[in-house]
């Protein structure tokens, strides 16, 4: 099994290598977890993001996506928009939205997100390929199976 302390131990490591002072900015962190209630963390930005089942990181993802119009750069909100449908049967406002895990991803009980600055999006690609590396052989999944 997989705990996120791993992951984000590994993040750290990754960013130690990967992220150059030169860029000016602090690297990013990982968010809170998300239970599925209000928007997504970082849906603004691209990045990567782990599922959850309980305490277990079971997958890995990147969302690079451009988006288009007002919401360029949204790689989270749109990945999120595919896993996820609105809880329309109780009455909410944008904070308190409840929404459900779809079929894909049925059994998931929480996520967190890792937002990029823009114009560093790739850089989700290349994390996400070095966590399948890093866990891959302890459980961690991706559907593509990149690594």
């Amino acid at each position: 099994m997989i705990t996120f302390p791993q992951i984000e131990s590994a993040t750290l490591e990754f960013f130690g290598q990967h992220w150059a002072p030169t860029i000016g900015l602090p690297s990013p962190t990982w968010s809170e977890e998300y239970r599925f209630v209000g928007e997504i963390y970082n849906n603004q930005y691209q990045g990567c993001y782990v599922l959850m089942k309980e305490d277990a990181v079971i997958y890995v993802g990147s969302a690079v996506s451009k988006g288009r119009g007002r919401y360029r750069e949204c790689g989270i909100g749109e990945r999120f928009n595919a896993y996820l449908r609105w809880d329309k049967s109780s009455p909410s406002t944008i904070q308190t939205r409840v929404f459900k895990p779809r079929e894909s991803i049925s059994g998931v009980t929480a996520a967190r997100t890792i937002g990029f600055p823009s114009g560093h999006g790739y850089l989700a690609l290349a994390l996400e390929a070095f966590l399948i590396a890093r866990f891959k052989e302890h459980g961690l999944h991706n559907i593509r199976g990149v690594v």
